[in-house]
């Protein structure tokens, strides 16, 4: 999905009149469950003009396949030249361009093309001279792995947390907290809720009771 965001004048298609002389800046990022992705064009289009940037066109990433999105970017980039190429943080990237050989051919196209890299929460800018450039990638390359693995599984938690399910550290059973509650007439369900916990448990304990009960 791509879309133009106009920051201030008029503009025209790529290739025609005026616009040529537009300055503009190319802003790409993945459709994640757990982002707004409203807040990150506006967190993108925000930047652009506190740069000077007159367009920004919005590469919103929404394919499910790696595969697919290395194709889309590279695809979108390689007719592309002399420009701004901006990503929100190197999350977005990472997940597409996860390996070595993948990133090398991605800043080769941005060195061979002219395409100034930016990325906003890493504070990372092609500009800066190469050997400082390069450290910080693969600095802010690790930091990107691990914020990404944490986003999923907070997000998972949630969605699990949605559907009803117990989540983190297990609580230990209260077998008399369980039958107490029983003897007052709360059902299974109310017990579990009452006590945070899932109905297993709570059958579990009211086995055992009836089974000892028995002996």
């Amino acid at each position: 999905m791509a879309r133009r965001s106009e920051i201030r004048g008029e503009s025209e298609e790529y290739g025609k009149g005026k616009d040529l002389k537009m300055k503009k800046c190319v802003a790409y990022f993945r459709s994640f469950k757990w982002e707004s992705q409203s807040e990150i064009g506006q967190k993108v289009i925000s930047w652009a003009q506190s740069e000077s940037f007159e367009s920004v066109d919005i590469l919103s990433d929404e394919r499910s396949s790696e595969s697919e999105s290395y194709n889309f970017l590279m695809n979108n980039l390689s007719n592309w030249s002399s420009g701004t190429f901006v990503i929100p943080s190197l999350c977005h990237l990472e997940e597409v361009v996860h390996d070595l050989d993948s990133f090398l051919s991605l800043f080769q196209l941005f060195h061979l093309n002219n395409i100034h890299f930016v990325s906003l929460d890493d504070d990372l800018n092609s500009n800066e001279p190469a050997d400082i450039f390069m450290s910080n990638l693969f600095a802010a390359t690790v930091r990107a792995r691990a914020a990404l693995k944490s986003s999923r599984i907070r997000h998972a938690q949630l969605e699990a947390k949605k559907s009803g399910y117990q989540v983190g550290a297990v609580k230990k059973r209260d077998d008399e907290q369980i039958i107490k509650l029983r003897a007052e007439g709360l059902t299974i369900k109310q017990i579990a809720e009452r006590l945070g916990i899932s109905t297993w448990p709570v059958q579990e304990a009211l086995r055992e009771f009836r089974e000892a009960s028995e002996l």
